[in-house]
C-alpha cells in the first residue's frame, strides 16, 4: 500500500514537472525563433546595395569587368567601358571580313578576348630573394590571380605603347593588339616570352625558394 502510494505520488510529481517545463520550452523556442527573425530582418535592412556595374545578366563577364577597371584612368569608367566595347566591335568587324573572304575564323569578340588573355598568362615568374648578401631572381610558380593581372597589364601596356597612325584611337590599338595576341604574336606576347626567358636563365637558383 505504501509502495503504491509512493509510486502515485512520484507519477503526479513527474506530470507536474512536465506541465511546467513544456510551456517554458515552447516559449523558449518561440522567443529564439522571433529573435532570429528580427536579427535576419535587421541584417537585410543594413545590407549594402549591389554595385551598379554588377548584373545577374548572362551578358555580364567578371573578367571583362576587371579588365575595364584595370584600363581605367582618372576614375572615368564610362570611357574605359566605351573603349573596350568599341575594341570588341572592331575585332568582330575584322574577323567578319576574313570570314567573308573565305577563311574559317572565330567571330565572337568575347571569345577572342578570353583566348588572348589565356595566351598571355605566364606559368612561371621570378621573385627577388636575398641570400648571402646578394639578391637573386628566383623562379617561382605564379598564382592564377597573378597570371591574370600580368596578362591584363601586358595587353593594356602594349596597346597604349603601340605605334600606328597619328590619329589612331585607343580602341583601335587595343583591338589590333588583342588580335595579335590571339594569334600568338605582338608586343604583349614578347613580354611573356621575355619573362619565361628570365625564368629559364635563373633556373639554377630555383632551390633558393626553400632556403
Amino acid at each position: 500500500m505504501a509502495l503504491r502510494t509512493s509510486l502515485a505520488l512520484h507519477a503526479s510529481l513527474v506530470r507536474g514537472i512536465f506541465q511546467i517545463r513544456l510551456p517554458l520550452i515552447a516559449g523558449t523556442v518561440r522567443f529564439t525563433r522571433n529573435y532570429a527573425n528580427k536579427r535576419y530582418l535587421k541584417k537585410l535592412e543594413h545590407r549594402p546595395p549591389p554595385h551598379p556595374h554588377h548584373s545577374p545578366s548572362f551578358l555580364y563577364d567578371q573578367i571583362s569587368d576587371k579588365f575595364v577597371n584595370s584600363m581605367m584612368v582618372g576614375g572615368d569608367k564610362n570611357l574605359s567601358i566605351q573603349i573596350f566595347r568599341n575594341a570588341l566591335a572592331l575585332v568582330k568587324e575584322t574577323q567578319l571580313k576574313k570570314v567573308t573572304a573565305g577563311k574559317a575564323e572565330e567571330t565572337d569578340p568575347l571569345k577572342i578576348f578570353h583566348a588572348a588573355l589565356d595566351n598571355l598568362r605566364p606559368i612561371m615568374g621570378t621573385k627577388r630573394i636575398r641570400k648571402g648578401g646578394k639578391m637573386y631572381q628566383v623562379p617561382v610558380a605564379l598564382s592564377e590571380d597573378r597570371q591574370s593581372f600580368l596578362a591584363m597589364k601586358w595587353l593594356i601596356t602594349a596597346s597604349r605603347e603601340k605605334k600606328g597612325e597619328p590619329n589612331e584611337r585607343m580602341y583601335q590599338k587595343l583591338a589590333a593588339e588583342m588580335l595579335d595576341t590571339y594569334y600568338h604574336k605582338g608586343a604583349a606576347m614578347r613580354q611573356k616570352l621575355d619573362l619565361h626567358k628570365q625564368v629559364s636563365a635563373n633556373r639554377t637558383y630555383a632551390s633558393f625558394v626553400w632556403t
